[in-house]
Order: structure tokens, then C-alpha cells, then sequence
């Protein structure tokens, strides 16, 4: 392990992590010890810190304790917590206050007999498997070597929770080191000379790497070494990690059992702007002697990614087979534009105009005569480009107290989330000298779109507007009826900041970066990216994807600057007397029938 010069005074640093974007891990597919029931907890008002830092993807129509016990096993966290009928949450340390066991009261929607949290509350749950984080210490972290941590590649993050908080202009590895131990994660690690990063698990797709490559200073102590450029310098305090990982199993009482099986379907959804299907096969083990039954779910989870651009990947959109459905996967599909240039990164966010042109493409399917086809048939027309592939996993959970030996087959169709529809209530300016106006803005960057909020909670608090900048929705700025006014600001900023990082950074190489070409436009028969080579590309294609993007990106650079900023502030003229009319009276009543 590294030497240290100073340990107690950042012992009790508290956690606060910032996370762009965590690939979940699947639920646990064996056994395990279960959770111990720890208490209810406030789980913060809309905007407000949750009790536990990460909410999982998990269904609330179909939430239960065992469930989402299930999938924070399976990412590694210590404590699960249930909220809102079935919301699931996983982390290591909670942050907010314990209530009454009063305030905790509502029955889960996956089985009526246990408790789901109550409103802002969250019944939490704890791993016994693991040590008390006091009986760890700072010198307890050793380091394992030099990690590549590429934020460009799909799961090339070493670790995932950045830890904002900290200075990053005083960054020694033991602030580090103790802010991660004050969270308990077992993971800990420095980078660039100035960031912390704390984490449950390493990701799929870093690696060891030389040792010269993590050699840049601390800025706050120049005799140890932070990190590299991308590259993680990684330590693990073992007392940290669970006594019996997934995979492990526990010890249970003898018995002798007699089996069932019963097949459903369920839909899932986070708070995301699409909603996807599920399928599981649901095995229940029922005992004759003692000890509590076991169910065995194998789930075959869609990707949460399946158009990606750089850093950034759009989420499923949801299944449609005519065409009100359809139209309501294109308006999910055109919610997430603005979060693919905020966040794909550069050069990759140029590519954002093909993934924008690709929701154009299910538009136009969606009024073709072969729409009648469903979601696969248009994929198989529009293929999305950079996604992933469907995974599939299998959960061993204590079976539910209601749970039959009968054979059943159950869909639902309900989602924890509606699709609000993709007309804002901010207004495009126009400018015949620039060229711009409504379907026509500087770059082809529309305004974000400022429409109902499609989270309920929220919505109900009285925010009935957002401004729509994240593909996780319950991420996104919301608004009460009287702030028309500040929401279209912020849209007007948003549109402002993606014209000058990204069209107008464009036009300063036509589009090219290194050797490649982006944001060419969709094109079905390329691969990852539109602006780069593909087997199945001619020539003649490839040279046509190459004059589109030089004629997207021909604008001179000062000329493309200046009408970024002119954009701007006839955008904050245009909407500076914007009035509420009326729009989203009541929850999913304007959403795109």
C-alpha cells in the first residue's frame, strides 16, 4: 500500500456521489443470506437526496423486498430499500433520518403482504454478510495497480461514483481513501491528479495496465500519485466486501422440497422516457419440512442501451405494433435528442444529429404501410446503431407468503412512467438573416423540450412542467404552472451551450475528427457510427455520408458562433411572456394518444 501522511482528520468526510451513468449489474442468480429488516428511513421530497444513493431498474408494479434484495446483491451494495409501492433502491450507508415505523406503510405491488416504504418514506434492508463499516480504517485499503478508466467505451469506467465534494485542487489519496470508507464502498481510486471515485464493483470493461501509465501528482500532496489521464490508481479494503458474495451460497436449514413452476410477463420501467418488457420464468420450491420456500425468477431483461452515442446510450424505447403505439415510441424517442448532445462527449456527440435523424425514421415508419409490422419489423427496416444486446439472469429469493404451486401465465401492461408528448411550450425565434426558425435551428439543434412531467410523484407535488435534458427523466429540471418563464430560460441555455459545443465545435473540421466523419445522417448499414467505415458501406455510400457531413458542418466557425448567441437571446426574447394555457391539467392527460 501506498504511504500516507494523514488519516484521522478525514474520517468522518461524508459521501456524497455524483453519478453520470451506473451500469447495472443483474439480480443475483443464486441463494443467498437474506436481508435484515432495518428500519424506516426519510427517503427525501422530489430534488432531495434519496436515503439510499442508487435507484435500480426494477419494476414497481411488480416490487418486493425479495426482489430488490436480489438486485443489490447482485450489484454489491449492502442495503436495499423499498419505497412507493415498489420502487427499489440500493447503497451502502444511509444518508437521511429514520421515521416512525408509521410513515411506512404501503403494501408492495408485487405481493400485498409485505411493505413497500409510504410517500417520501423507504423501508430499508441490510446484508448481514457484511462487516460494519466502523470496524474498517483508512490503512485497511490496499492498492491493486494501475486501472484503465475510459469513459468513451461502454463499461470502461473503473469505478463509477465520482466524489464532487472534495477539492479538487488539495486531492491527497487518503481524503480520498476516507471519504470512500465513510460511504462504505470497498472500491477507492484517484485519476488526473484531482478526482476521487468510489464503487461497489470494478467495471467489465477496465483493465491492469503498466504502472508508469498512473504517475500524475496529487495537487495536494506532490509526493504521491493520483491516477493518470484516464487511468485509476485502485485500492480495496477487503473488510469491506460481503463474507458471502453472489455466488457464494448461504447456509440453509435441511429440508426436503417439491417443486412447482409458473411462467409470466411483466413490464419494467425506470423513470426513463421509454418502457420495456420483460419476460420471466418463475420456479417456486416449496418445503415440507422447515425453512422458508424458494422462488427461482430467470429474467430475459432488455438492453438498457439501445442506440449509443459515445458516453451516452438511449434507453429501449417501448413496443408498439400500430400506430398510436408507435407514434408514442417515436415521441420517447425524440425526448432524449437534447440528452444525447449534453452528454455523448466529444467528437461523438456529432453523431447525435443521426441518432435524431434515426427517431425521424420511426416516425415515417409509423405512417408507412408497412408500420402494421410492429417494433421488430421497424428495426429490422431502422436498425439502432451502438446498443446492446438482451441479457438474461436468474434470482433466488424466500418465495412470497402467497406463493401456489399452481402453473399461471400473468402480462402486464403497466408502466411506471407515461410518455408525455414531444411538443413544448417554448417557442423556436426566427431570424431570416441567420436562417433559423421553428424546424429550422441554428445547426439543426432544436430546443429541448420544455412538456409534462411524466413523473407522477412529482407531478403531483405541483411541478407539473420539465424540461426534458436527461434520458432519466426523474433527473430533469421540473417546474410549478407559474414558471413558464425560467423554464424556457433554462431551455433557451441548453440549446445555447449543445449549438457552441457541438455544431459550432463542428465547424471548425467539417465534421472530420482524426480520420473519421460524424454526423452524416442514419444510415441503416453502417456500424457503431454513422461517420465511420462499415462492411456492409459501398463506396459510393461512404463518399455520400461524407458530403453530408461537410454540408452540416460548412458553416465558417466566427459565423457559426455568432449565430449560436443570436439564437440565444432571440430565444429568451421570443418566450420572455410565455403563459401557461392550460396545458398538462392532469397527469398523463396530454400525453400522445
Amino acid at each position: 500500500m501506498k504511504s500516507f501522511r494523514s488519516i484521522a482528520a478525514f474520517a468522518a468526510i461524508a459521501v456524497a456521489p455524483v453519478l453520470a451513468w451506473y451500469p447495472e449489474l443483474p439480480t443475483c442468480p443464486k441463494s443467498f443470506t437474506p436481508f435484515t429488516y432495518t428500519g424506516c428511513y426519510d427517503n427525501g421530497s422530489p430534488g432531495e437526496p434519496y436515503a439510499l444513493e442508487q435507484k435500480m431498474d426494477l419494476d414497481r408494479e411488480t416490487g418486493t423486498p425479495q426482489k430488490c434484495q436480489a438486485l443489490c446483491k447482485g450489484n454489491g451494495f449492502r442495503m436495499s430499500g423499498l419505497g412507493y409501492y415498489g420502487e427499489c433502491y440500493c447503497g451502502n450507508s444511509i444518508r437521511n433520518d429514520k421515521l416512525s415505523e408509521d410513515k411506512c406503510v404501503f403494501k408492495c405491488n408485487g405481493d400485498s403482504n409485505q411493505i413497500c416504504g409510504g410517500d417520501d418514506a423507504v423501508s430499508i434492508y441490510t446484508d448481514p454478510t457484511f462487516n460494519p463499516i466502523s470496524s474498517v480504517s483508512v490503512s485497511d485499503y490496499q492498492y491493486v495497480g494501475c486501472w484503465t478508466d475510459d469513459a468513451q467505451a461502454p463499461l470502461g469506467k473503473a469505478v463509477f461514483y465520482k466524489q464532487d465534494q472534495l477539492d479538487g485542487d488539495s486531492l491527497t489519496n487518503e481524503k480520498c481513501l476516507a471519504t470512500c470508507l465513510a460511504g462504505g464502498y470497498p472500491y477507492a481510486g484517484t485519476e488526473w491528479s484531482r478526482e476521487c471515485y468510489c464503487g461497489v464493483t470494478v467495471g467489465d470493461g477496465t483493465a491492469l495496465t503498466d504502472e508508469s501509465q498512473c504517475s500524475k501528482k496529487c495537487t495536494g500532496d506532490d509526493s504521491q500519485t493520483c491516477g493518470g489521464d484516464a487511468r485509476l490508481s485502485l485500492y480495496v479494503a477487503k473488510g469491506l466486501l460481503s463474507k458471502e458474495p453472489c455466488g457464494k451460497p448461504p447456509v440453509l436449514p435441511s429440508t426436503s422440497t417439491s417443486s412447482s413452476s409458473s411462467t409470466m410477463s411483466s413490464t419494467s420501467s425506470t423513470s426513463s422516457v421509454a418502457s420495456t418488457t420483460s419476460s420471466a420464468t418463475i420456479t417456486s420450491v416449496t418445503p415440507t419440512t422447515t425453512g422458508p420456500a424458494q422462488c427461482t425468477a430467470t429474467i430475459i431483461t432488455p438492453p438498457k442501451c439501445e442506440y449509443g452515442c459515445g458516453n451516452w446510450c438511449a434507453g429501449p424505447l417501448p413496443d408498439f405494433s400500430d400506430k398510436t403505439k408507435c407514434l408514442q415510441a417515436w415521441s420517447s424517442c425524440k425526448l432524449q435528442i437534447a440528452s444525447c448532445f449534453l452528454k455523448a462527449g466529444w467528437p461523438n456527440a456529432m453523431d447525435c444529429f443521426n441518432y435524431a435523424g434515426w427517431c425521424g425514421k420511426i416516425k415515417d415508419y409509423c405512417f408507412s404501410d408497412s408500420g402494421r409490422g410492429g417494433k421488430n419489423g421497424c428495426y429490422k427496416q431502422y436498425p439502432p446503431i451502438g446498443g446492446q444486446q438482451p441479457s438474461t439472469s436468474t434470482s433466488v429469493y424466500p418465495c412470497p407468503t402467497t406463493a401456489s404451486a399452481t402453473t399461471t401465465t400473468k402480462t402486464s401492461t403497466t408502466s411506471t412512467c407515461n410518455i408525455p408528448t414531444p411538443t413544448g411550450i417554448c417557442k423556436q425565434p426566427t431570424d431570416n438573416r441567420w436562417g433559423y426558425g421553428p424546424g429550422k435551428p441554428v445547426g439543426g439543434i432544436e430546443l429541448p423540450l420544455v412538456t409534462c412531467n411524466n413523473v407522477e410523484r412529482d407531478y403531483r407535488s405541483g411541478n407539473v412542467y420539465k424540461l426534458y435534458t436527461d434520458n432519466d427523466s426523474s433527473k430533469c429540471r421540473s417546474y410549478v404552472r407559474k414558471d413558464c418563464k425560467p423554464a424556457c430560460e433554462d431551455a433557451c441555455k441548453w440549446q445555447y451551450k449543445q449549438c457552441l459545443d457541438v455544431y459550432v465545435e463542428a465547424c471548425k473540421t467539417n465534421g472530420k475528427f482524426g480520420n473519421s466523419w460524424y454526423g452524416g445522417g442514419y444510415n441503416p448499414n453502417k456500424g457503431y457510427r454513422a461517420g465511420g467505415r462499415s462492411p456492409r458501406s459501398s463506396r459510393a455510400e461512404e463518399m455520400e455520408m461524407i458530403r453530408r457531413t461537410t454540408n452540416q458542418f460548412s458553416q465558417n466557425y466566427n459565423d457559426a458562433r455568432d449565430a449560436c448567441k443570436a439564437q440565444y437571446q432571440d430565444c429568451r426574447n421570443e418566450n420572455y411572456n410565455v403563459k401557461d394555457n392550460g396545458q398538462c391539467k392532469t397527469y398523463a392527460g396530454d400525453w400522445v394518444q
